[in-house]
């Protein structure tokens, strides 16, 4: 019996170039997007926004049990500096990264052995002060995926992929391999892929 993946917050980026890997590797991939039939890949489609708590939910449940859950909605709202913060321009992209991730992983059926994967930007790690708010909620969604680590190993895997670029050409498929790679693995909690902020300092 194949595996499958689920991933929640699909897109034509890093979302297809997961799906391609996973699948070469014999999974089976199901899709989860606010609007699945613009993603051009062969693969089950379900529709669902990670800020519709329970619409998320019923969307794992109708899958079944799976293999992996890949949780990486992009965050699409503009950048806050700090000394611009409002508890309103924090709360979204919280919503969005954190508190959905938590409402799909509580409504996700691993099988024995499963995995939970989580992807960021690198701003989840390293500060960045032009993107606060996105980073604020970028790194409670690490802080999270840390302790799921913490404390369903060894029977569940739970592995962070950081972006630390601006994705182009074929960095997308880069970092799909890049978290492949560590799942498979089973070993550490993290992997970085780019090294743009090094740039910043």
């Amino acid at each position: 019996m194949s595996k499958t993946l689920a991933i929640v917050g699909a897109g034509p980026g890093l979302g297809l170039s997961l799906a391609r890997r996973f699948a070469t590797a014999g999974f089976e991939i199901v899709l989860i997007s606010r609007d699945p039939s613009k993603l051009d890949f062969d693969a089950r489609k379900v529709a669902a926004d990670v800020t519709d708590h329970e619409g998320l939910a019923a969307a794992l449940h109708s899958i079944g049990p799976i293999d992996v859950l890949e949780y990486s909605p992009t965050p699409t709202f503009g950048l806050v500096e700090p000394k611009d913060l409002t508890p309103e321009a924090v709360l979204a992209p919280f919503q969005h990264q954190v508190l959905g991730a938590i409402a799909a992983v509580n409504a996700t059926e691993l099988r024995p052995g499963g995995a939970l994967l989580f992807t960021t930007a690198a701003s989840s790690i390293t500060p960045v002060p032009m993107t606060a708010n996105v980073g604020i909620a970028m790194a409670a969604l690490r802080a999270y995926a840390k302790t799921l680590h913490l404390a369903l190993a060894p029977d569940t895997y739970v592995g962070h992929l950081a972006i630390d670029m601006f994705m182009q050409g074929d960095d997308a498929d880069t970092a799909a391999a890049a978290l492949y790679d560590l799942y498979a693995a089973r070993t550490d909690f993290e992997v970085k892929v780019g090294n743009f902020l090094e740039t910043l300092t």
